[in-house]
């Protein structure tokens, strides 16, 4: 529980990894963006979606 509360609060945070690897990598079409964000961040738990709508904000 300890684990998921730390998760939470980082990525709920705007300038958080996930934010932060998708900016170094706007170069990248989507569908490879996503594949490599499932394999880079394979324990947020995010799915397409989420990815998606983070991408598409930055």
């Amino acid at each position: 529980m300890y684990q998921a509360i730390n998760l939470y609060l980082d990525m709920s945070d705007e300038d958080n990894e996930v934010v932060k690897y998708i900016s170094k990598h706007t170069d990248l079409p989507t569908s490879e963006l996503l594949q490599r964000l499932f394999i880079r961040f394979p324990t947020i738990g995010y799915g397409d979606t989420q990815y998606l709508e983070l991408i598409n904000k930055i």
